[in-house]
This record gives C-alpha cells, sequence and structure tokens, in this order.
C-alpha cells in the first residue's frame, strides 16, 4: 500500500538540499520505514512524502479549513526533543486566528507573505511537520513555526499552515 505523508519542508530539506535517508517512525509498533520526497514548496514549508508499507496505517481525513472560526478547539500531535521517547505528544488549544496573515522575511524569499492558522495551542520544537486537527478528528493544519519572544514578553503565539493550502499545492498528487 501507498500512503502519502504531509510535513514541512524543513523536516526533510536541509540547506536547500533534499535528504535521501527519510524514515517514518511508526511509535505504537516500534518501526522505521524509509520514505521518499514527492514534491515540496520552498515558500509555503510543505513537504509531501511518500511510503510504501504492507503494515495497515491509519489516516487522517482531510478538513476544510476555510470553516475554522476564532475560538475553536485545535489538537496539535507533534513529537518534541526526542523521537522515541516524546512520540505524539498531543497538545490542545484554540484558534487565535483562522487566517493570519503575516508578513515575514525568510532565508528563500524577501517580503513574503503567507496565510497561517494562529494558535494557542503550544507546538514545541520538533513537533514542526506535525498535524493539527478540530474535535472531529480532521486534518485542518501542519503545524509549523511558533513565535517567542523574552524581551517583548511573547509566548505560546504558534502557527500552521492551512489544509485548503496544501490541498491546493499537491492537487495532482
Amino acid at each position: 500500500n501507498d500512503y502519502y505523508i504531509i510535513t514541512n519542508r524543513h523536516v526533510v530539506v536541509k540547506q536547500d538540499n533534499a535528504c535521501t535517508n527519510i524514515k517514518l517512525y511508526l511509535g505504537s509498533i516500534n518501526l522505521y520505514l524509509p520514505c521518499e520526497i514527492i514534491a515540496y514548496d520552498k515558500k509555503v514549508d510543505i513537504a509531501l512524502l511518500k511510503v510504501t508499507t504492507e503494515v495497515l496505517l491509519s489516516v487522517a481525513r482531510l478538513g476544510d479549513s476555510s470553516l475554522l472560526k476564532k475560538g475553536r478547539f485545535a489538537v496539535a500531535i507533534g513529537s518534541p526533543y526526542s523521537l522515541e521517547s516524546y512520540f505524539n505528544t498531543v497538545t490542545v488549544g484554540h484558534v487565535s486566528s483562522p487566517s493570519r496573515l503575516i508578513n515575514e522575511d525568510n532565508y528563500f524569499y524577501k517580503d513574503l507573505t503567507n496565510e497561517y492558522i494562529q494558535i494557542d495551542t503550544t507546538i514545541n520544537v520538533g513537533c514542526s511537520g506535525g498535524g493539527l486537527f478540530n474535535l472531529e478528528g480532521e486534518l485542518i493544519g501542519i503545524n509549523t513555526w511558533k513565535l517567542y519572544d523574552s524581551k517583548e514578553n511573547i509566548d505560546n503565539m504558534n502557527f500552521a499552515v492551512p489544509i485548503n493550502l496544501v490541498k491546493d499545492l499537491f492537487v495532482h498528487y
């Protein structure tokens, strides 16, 4: 069976070089499976991977991020710090903004505006590429980054790429 995995580009591409030895960790059965990068987008920081296995895997239903409302619950899943020790850590919070446009300077593009789901659901280092779900269990975003600035007393501002944007990018796959 072929399965497709959505994650962040920065998780599988380092300094503009695609990683060639990517393995999907299945913590519930303590198994690593080789995957390949099918496509990625630098601007949006999203990648699509493919894994082939005879192991029957659970598959997330894709939601509709255009239906998100401020104040709705959001559930983030990721594996912070140590993949095997903290596999599939879950944090719960709320949607602060369903469509936050952020102008950012990044390594590849100057003055780029991207759309994100802003959440107060905690995203720790290592949770990049994990899923953001609604209470119906639908994937509504891909956890991407957090804003933290101790000098400005900013904390718990976290961001996910909306799943509708991901669908638009990878519609041909």
